[in-house]
């Protein structure tokens, strides 16, 4: 009878130890792969992808614009006309900046502004930077202006001023390189990220300097279409007064001649 209970509490605690040794659970872990660090394929919560990586300091992105406007964008060969060179760095204080403008040298040439100084040079207008450089490179079609200031300036307004002369017909493009330009803030970044161009015509009227004169036609039977004689209109008068008298001169010289007779 004993042996019989025994044998009973033996195969029970058999039983429940079978149970203990191989619990259930439910987790995302693998077991299987402790010492790595790849997640379950089937997880619920992935992890977060890695932050960007910041922008290197020569591709910062800012505020700075550099704007090329002239009055009229036809004009007439052999005329004179100006492009104005603006920098607005959007607050921020700069350093420096330097600006490569391009043009087509074969429909235009640049005015030398400084006649005493050797070589080409564009008219330098700002007052708070000191220029460095101030060049034009009249065969290759290319102009390079920069300039520095010791204590950083925010800059907004008109830096120099571009005088061009057609010198045959054609349309070109007058752009800033952004390539080889750059608006340098007090933390040494380039913040230039707009310039734009100017799409010029030279035409092949003749007229006011900077300008292409559309001369108007008149229609056919106006009276601006009659020869001018070019005198004034009081001399007319007095022409027609004069040939006047002498008529009546001849006429009265006639009748008297011809009461002498009788």
């Amino acid at each position: 009878m004993k042996i019989l209970a025994a044998d009973i509490v033996t195969q029970v605690l058999a039983q429940s130890g079978a149970g203990i040794a191989q619990p259930t659970f439910t987790t995302d872990l693998n077991f299987n792969n402790l010492g790595g660090n790849t997640p379950n394929p089937g997880s619920a919560n992935p992890p977060p992808p890695p932050p960007p990586s910041p922008l290197p300091s020569s591709y910062a992105s800012g505020p700075g614009v550099v704007k090329l406007t002239t009055d009229s964008q036809n004009f007439a060969v052999g005329s004179q006309f100006y492009v104005t060179i603006d920098v607005d760095s959007g607050g921020q204080k700069l350093s420096s900046y330097s600006l490569k403008i391009q043009y087509d040298p074969s429909l235009l040439q640049v005015q030398d502004s400084d006649p005493n100084t050797p070589g080409l040079q564009i008219n330098f207008l700002d007052t708070v930077f000191t220029q460095q450089t101030n060049t034009v490179n009249q065969s290759s079609g290319s102009i390079v202006i920069a300039a520095q200031s010791t204590i950083p300036t925010a800059l907004s307004g008109t830096i120099a001023k571009i005088s061009f002369i057609g010198t045959k017909t054609g349309t070109d493009q007058i752009q800033v390189s952004t390539t080889e330009s750059s608006l340098v803030n007090d933390s040494s970044a380039n913040i230039l990220t707009t310039a734009n161009g100017l799409a010029i015509t030279v035409g092949q009227n003749i007229g006011i300097p900077g300008q292409i004169i559309q001369t108007p036609l008149s229609p056919v039977g106006n009276i601006n279409n009659l020869p001018k004689s070019g005198l004034p209109f009081e001399g007319i008068i007095y022409i027609l007064i004069g040939c006047s008298l002498i008529y009546l001169g001849v006429i009265a010289n006639k009748l008297r001649k011809k009461k002498k007779k009788h």
